[in-house]
């Protein structure tokens, strides 16, 4: 911004309106008057408060402030339009969150880049704050001290709880409705990250549960001295109300957050190409996974305007704008929208919970009584290019995208199937190490799962055909695990592998998978009953099938997936769950990396998995898959510059 733009922004004229409907209550009981016509100066008072945006102190000399590649200051690599703000909606509420009165303006005096504060007066509606006062002007005890609630940027939906008069007294319980498709497009709601350019600004609330009691005049005429906006009353600062009247101390700003979160990624592979080589044994690896996609799961589509805490995440006794304790002998909960059918569900969570009704992206399709992880499910998911993501740059963190918030109430709920989760596509590839065999079937694949061969995963060894796992079953012992997995009941003595041209033997017993691949493969290839068949059985015996698949913008290969589900309060025990420990919380960053990938993935095809993902999954069992580096940064980064 030029010197000369900005005097012209400093001296600009202040723009200040009132919602329409902001302090017009429909009746006494709602606390507001009907009558209200469009008010005059005198029908007015103006009153001031400083806002403390979620930001750190600019300090040249700190590293954590310096600009990094991603056009960001410090670890929180926070964004100049993550902290713009463009309007301040005030709120008051009595001491129980009732209505009072509220006002917004759109056009707001300086930011102090220093502080992170932003200041600014409102106009509030005479008439309603004096249906607040007793009918001779007077509050009884206590009646003064009341709450200030502060939303920047809001949405029209919050606009409009105050022009509807029968919303005003539950407004504190109201929440924001996201609806969003798998491209990102916005089909119900706004966004609250200030839409695709993000210009509209950040949904920001009150963040800190002190910052909101303040203090007002004991009696409504003091109110007069307050008419003008150049003698606001101050709602973060002293009031001297003159010789007769007690000084109201109302020192402090209030403080807000973002209401959504951000999940930051950037490639972990040792050579920068997102690929990685499975195991602790680079030197002797045959296999090697290249992460193509990541793809976010289960975002919930509502959250309440003002954070809440309890002891147990549901809302019985949850503090607004509560601390929550992150770590410690002391912990609570972040309370979601949802929090009484998350908790009032049975262990068997895909029979009670309406998955598509409260999140977007849902994990699975859930059709027909059924729930699986299938191509609609896939469809469903919010997927990028990891190469776009980390803009081919994998040194650094880059932000992926915004999150609402998630929080599941209890330990033994933090479940695949209500957890935001990120689910990481990896393409199979051999490595030099692997046999001929192996590398020609990876590097030939067409992509068509009926006609290239299915690879087998047992025991941590990839086979790239039935013979081939046939003939190394046959040479281990009759009652090991894998002869039986392979041949079930069959003695060796009746069994013979197809070589020097004698003719192959196979499993007599009707229930092995080697009885039923010969019943496939050997008398009709194109039977695909005969095929699921063999493939239920090879699955029931631990085996896992991989399939060639192609898309628009993966070549033709095979392909695994790994699920990761957002850690908020890592309890550093990949045994035992934690309170909160699998959530998204509001205004955090969440920077996730792949540090490792120690086993072959799930297969695409869930039929094809012994140990598919199931919404009642734990959230902690598929921590062997891969190693994922998640830290969670408050989101807190430094004021760049002054929105324009």
């Amino acid at each position: 911004m030029t010197k000369s733009k900005r005097n012209i922004f400093f001296i600009s004229i202040l723009v200040i309106f009132i919602i329409a409907g902001c302090g017009n209550p429909t009746d006494k009981k709602a606390g507001v008057k009907t009558d209200v016509k469009p008010e005059k100066s005198k029908d007015v008072v103006y009153v001031n408060v400083q806002v403390q945006l979620p930001t750190a102190n600019i300090n040249a000399d700190n590293e954590n402030n310096k600009a990094d590649s991603n056009g960001s200051t410090g670890n929180t690599a926070t964004k100049e339009h993550e902290n713009r703000v463009n309007s301040i909606l005030l709120v008051l509420a009595d001491k129980d969150d009732k209505f009072i009165a509220c006002g917004e303006q759109v056009s707001l005096t300086a930011l102090n880049k220093a502080k992170g504060t932003i200041g600014t007066v409102q106009k509030i509606d005479k008439a309603a704050l004096a249906a607040y006062y007793k009918p001779d002007g007077m509050l009884d005890e206590g009646k003064d001290r009341i709450h200030i609630y502060a939303f920047c940027n809001p949405t029209n939906e919050l606009r409009d709880l105050f022009k509807e008069h029968f919303m005003l007294k539950e407004w504190i319980h109201k929440t924001e409705n996201i609806t969003e498709d798998a491209n990102g497009n916005i089909i119900r709601g706004e966004t609250v990250w200030g839409g695709k350019d993000h210009q509209h600004g950040f949904l920001m609330s009150t963040a800190d549960r002190a910052s909101i009691e303040k203090n007002i005049p004991r009696k409504m005429e003091h109110w007069e001295k307050h008419t003008q906006k150049n003698t606001p009353f101050n709602f973060s600062g002293t009031n001297r109300q003159g010789p007769e009247q007690k000084e109201i101390n109302n020192k402090g700003n209030i403080w807000v957050e973002r209401a959504v979160a951000r999940i930051d990624f950037k490639d972990g592979s040792r050579n920068g190409d997102q690929t990685y080589v499975l195991g602790n044994d680079e030197a002797n690896a045959t296999l090697k996974v290249k992460l193509t996609k990541m793809a976010l799961v289960n975002m919930s589509r509502d959250f309440y305007y003002l954070r809440r805490v309890s002891d147990d995440g549901t809302n019985a006794d949850a503090l607004i704008c509560g601390t929550e304790y992150r770590h410690g002998p002391q912990t609570n909960y972040v309370v979601d929208t949802d929090a009484a059918i998350k908790k009032g569900i049975t262990r068997n969570i895909d029979k009670g919970y309406p998955f598509k009704d409260y999140f977007n992206f849902c994990l699975g399709n859930y059709e027909g009584g059924n729930w699986h992880i299938d191509a609609t499910a896939r469809s469903q998911w919010y997927t990028s290019l990891i190469s776009k993501v980390i803009k081919n740059n994998g040194k650094d963190y880059h932000t992926w995208r915004y999150v609402t918030e998630n929080t599941i109430p209890g330990i033994e709920m933090q479940q695949n199937g209500i957890t935001t989760g990120i689910v990481l596509k990896g393409q199979i590839m051999a490595t030099d190490k692997a046999s001929r065999k192996l590398q020609d079937a990876i590097a030939n694949a067409k992509g068509n799962p009926a006609k290239d061969p299915i690879l087998y995963f047992y025991a941590n060894t990839l086979y790239v055909t039935w013979e081939e796992v046939r003939e190394k079953a046959f040479l281990t012992e009759e009652t090991g695990t894998f002869y039986k997995a392979v041949f079930g009941n069959t003695p060796k003595n009746r069994l013979a592998i197809k070589s020097n041209g004698q003719a192959a033997v196979y499993s007599a017993d009707k229930t092995s998978p080697d009885y039923l691949w010969q019943k496939w493969h050997e008398q009709n290839i194109d039977n695909k009953t005969l095929q699921a068949d063999f493939r239920k059985a090879a699955k029931k015996a631990q085996f896992t099938l991989y399939q060639s698949s192609t898309d628009d913008y993966d070549a033709a290969g095979y392909y695994c997936y790994y699920f990761c589900w957002s850690r908020h309060n890592d309890n550093r025990n990949n045994n035992v769950t934690g309170p909160m420990e699998f959530a998204i919380v509001r205004n955090n960053i969440y920077k996730l990396s792949v540090t490792g990938i120690n086993r072959l993935g799930h297969p695409r095809i869930s039929e094809n998995d012994p140990t598919p993902i199931t919404p009642d999954t734990p959230d902690e069992k598929d921590s062997h898959y891969l190693t994922l580096s998640v830290e969670v940064t408050p989101w807190r980064g430094a004021l760049t510059t002054r929105p324009d």
